[in-house]
C-alpha cells in the first residue's frame, strides 16, 4: 500500500501507526509517497517517518493525528497535523504566513503526544498556533 502524504487519513494512521518515506530508486515512488513503515524504517537514523499522535487542546478536547519523528522535537521539524470534523488541519506553513481567519479556532496551547514504536522514542510537542517563517525566526499565530 502506498499513497501520497496528503491522502493519509484518520483511519490510515490508526490502521498503521508509522508510515515512511521510501528512499528506494525501484518502485513509482516520488518524494510526497508514504508506505507503511516496517521494523527496519523504525531502526533506520536516516528514515524520514510520521508517527500517530494523540492531541489535547487546553479544554481537554482530544484528536487524533500524526507528526514527523524528529529531533529537536519543535514544530517545524515535527510538523503536526489533526483531523478536526474529518478535515486534515496543519500547524506548519513554512514561509507563508497563514491566514487564520479560514482555519479553525482551537484552544491553545495544544500537547500532541506519540507513543514509542519500534526504536523511536515518545515524543511530546507543545503546539502554541500556526507556525511559519517570518524573516529569520519561526512565529507562531492563533
Amino acid at each position: 500500500m502506498q499513497k501520497q502524504i496528503w491522502e493519509i487519513t484518520k483511519k490510515d494512521i490508526e490502521k498503521h501507526p508509522a508510515w515512511v518515506f521510501p528512499m528506494s530508486e525501484e518502485g513509482d515512488f516520488n518524494e510526497a509517497t508514504v508506505v507503511p513503515a516496517g521494523d527496519n524504517d523504525l531502526s533506520n537514523p536516516n528514515a524520514q517517518v510520521i508517527i500517530e499522535c494523540e492531541v489535547i487542546d487546553s479544554k481537554g478536547t482530544q484528536y487524533k493525528g500524526y507528526m514527523y519523528w524528529a529531533v529537536p522535537v519543535c514544530i517545524e521539524h515535527c510538523q503536526p497535523l489533526i483531523w478536526v470534523e474529518g478535515n486534515a488541519v496543519g500547524f506548519w506553513f513554512g514561509i507563508q504566513k497563514p491566514d487564520i481567519s479560514v482555519l479553525p479556532k482551537l484552544s491553545f496551547p495544544l500537547v500532541a503526544k506519540t507513543k514509542e514504536i519500534g526504536s523511536l522514542k515518545s515524543l511530546d510537542l507543545e503546539i502554541n498556533g500556526y507556525g511559519y517563517i517570518s524573516g529569520k525566526s519561526s512565529k507562531v499565530i492563533s
